[in-house]
């Protein structure tokens, strides 16, 4: 008959624990794994491309699915992250609309600045976290906006208040 034995760690022996088998447990934790990403505004098979020219080859398996729009990959948990936070910065919507709102009144410099943080406080309410971009032609006293349709009808909802004479 054989004999087995159990061991039994505690987590002060834990440090004490062998090299080998603490480089077995490291090494089980860095294994590769399998991770979606749907993509809301970027096109997966271009955010796919990108992303296997910025991470090397071998160290993951980039697969997009333009059905989808979804990229898969399959990496050690940093590379993962590094994909991720890639993703991040490539999955940003694009405004659909232009206006440009000319001041009677209102000084656009200061405007733009106040209708920014407008904006700002409406999208932690709606979730509605698409870019939006204000910028003021001071030669004409105008306010450019670049935004959604729905942020573009508050923008223009809103401009009138501060767009009144000093008194």
């Amino acid at each position: 008959m054989k004999s087995s034995s159990v061991i039994f760690v505690t987590i002060c022996s834990l440090s004490a624990m062998p090299l080998p088998v603490r480089a077995c447990d490291q090494a089980k934790q860095e294994l590769p794994r399998f991770t979606t990403f749907p993509l809301k505004y970027a096109d997966a098979t271009k955010s796919a491309e990108k992303l296997r020219s910025l991470l090397r080859e071998g160290d993951a398996a980039v697969v997009p699915d333009a059905e989808t729009n979804t990229v898969f990959i399959r990496a050690r948990p940093e590379k993962i992250q590094n994909a991720k936070e890639i993703l991040d910065r490539l999955d940003v919507g694009m405004p659909d609309y232009l206006a440009i709102i000319r001041l009677k009144h209102a000084d656009a410099v200061k405007t733009v600045g106040t209708l920014q943080v407008f904006l700002m406080l409406v999208t932690c309410f709606d979730g509605d976290d698409r870019d939006i971009r204000i910028t003021a032609d001071e030669r004409r006293n105008c306010i450019i906006i670049w935004a959604s349709e729905e942020r573009m009808q508050q923008a223009k909802e809103i401009v009138p208040w501060f767009d009144v004479k000093d008194k």
